[in-house]
């Protein structure tokens, strides 16, 4: 525990027996001591197994740079307010999936106590709403990876403003089935020169019109995800120009 940087808790793929007795004991055994391994700097845990009795543990994991704990839906927002106010030295954090536990109060706590903030995914977050994207904007400014797909009507084109505006090194951002126009589309172009992947699929109100500002301005895009219908209409336009 004196030297361990670096720990990995994932459930096997396909279930025996075996794998169910091996997963018991790291639970009981390995995830039960965490708050011992005080030099880890990486830590992912399959969200399952996270409670209130893991976050305590994680809590005094001060030097921790990297935390993903995805799918840990029996954690609350108290659980995961208090983690965050304790852990100050983040880069990395996926707690998507957390439906139940990631909530304005959480990514506040996160964005407020960690802005060296480089990497953040949410999806299927439904209780963060913009309040709280936009303190992220505010307080991390280094913030190069953005994913909230599946945030349906919680991520439009004023959030997203702001984070392009505050946030000008983001190379990821991914918000898939969100309500954001061809604004939010623009605006990354011109304000986020490092651009290399767009997810904007299943987003109605996006254009052929904004696609193609998106890909006249973002000069490093290399991925770019649409929907059928727009990706029809744009190479259409193409085709006729």
């Amino acid at each position: 525990k004196g030297t361990l940087t670096s720990l990995t808790f994932s459930p096997e793929i396909n279930w025996d027996q075996g794998s169910r007795i091996m997963e018991i004991a790291l639970v009981n055994n390995g995830i039960a001591k965490l708050g011992t391994m005080t030099n880890l700097t990486s830590l992912e845990l399959a969200g399952e197994w996270i409670k209130t009795a893991e976050i305590k543990a994680i809590r005094n994991l001060v030097k921790l740079e990297e935390l993903q704990m995805p799918g840990a839906e029996h954690v609350t927002p108290n659980d995961l307010e208090y983690l965050f106010s304790q852990l100050t030295n983040l880069k990395l954090v996926d707690i998507s999936d957390c439906k139940k536990g990631a909530s304005d109060m959480v990514v506040t706590a996160l964005a407020q106590n960690n802005p060296q903030l480089e990497y953040l995914a949410l999806d299927e977050c439904e209780l963060v709403t913009g309040k709280s994207l936009k303190v992220v904007a505010e307080k991390c400014p280094n913030l190069k990876y953005l994913s909230l797909n599946g945030c349906d009507e919680q991520v439009n084109d004023p959030v997203m403003l702001k984070i392009a505006s505050s946030c000008p090194q983001l190379t990821h951002v991914r918000l898939a089935f969100s309500i954001i126009t061809d604004v939010t589309l623009k605006q990354l172009a011109t304000n986020c020169p490092n651009l290399s992947y767009v997810d904007v699929f299943g987003c109605d109100y996006i254009t052929e019109r904004g696609v193609g500002e998106l890909m006249d301005g973002a000069s490093k895009l290399k991925y770019l995800s649409i929907s059928i219908d727009v990706r029809e209409a744009f190479t259409e336009k193409i085709y006729k120009q």
